[in-house]
């Protein structure tokens, strides 16, 4: 197994521990972030609860909703839930579009 792979992983559960923590936080509900992130409301309470992994995608695409928020993004910067890889990887994408 690559470490890219474990990367990932350490990620995901990370997130999806937090989970409910940013959804108050951002004072969004299941209902609301499941639409958002084109998730079903029943697999987002399963991830909630431990019953089901929180895959990459879906890691990407709540995170990317919450960093929006600059309190909610502080929340991420303390609790580590932006690899600073990725933080580079988006940096020097978008230094060499010229956005």
């Amino acid at each position: 197994m690559n470490s890219n792979k474990i990367a990932r992983n350490i990620y995901t559960k990370k997130m999806a521990e937090e989970l409910e923590n940013l959804m108050i936080l951002f004072e969004i509900s299941n209902e609301e972030l499941s639409k958002k992130i084109g998730l079903d409301k029943r697999e987002l309470t399963q991830i909630m609860l431990g019953e089901r992994e929180l895959q990459w995608s879906e890691y990407l695409a709540i995170l990317f909703l919450f960093w929006r928020n600059d309190n909610i993004r502080q929340v991420i910067e303390e609790k580590e839930l932006f690899p600073e890889e990725l933080k580079q990887m988006m940096t020097a994408e978008r230094s060499s579009t010229n956005i």
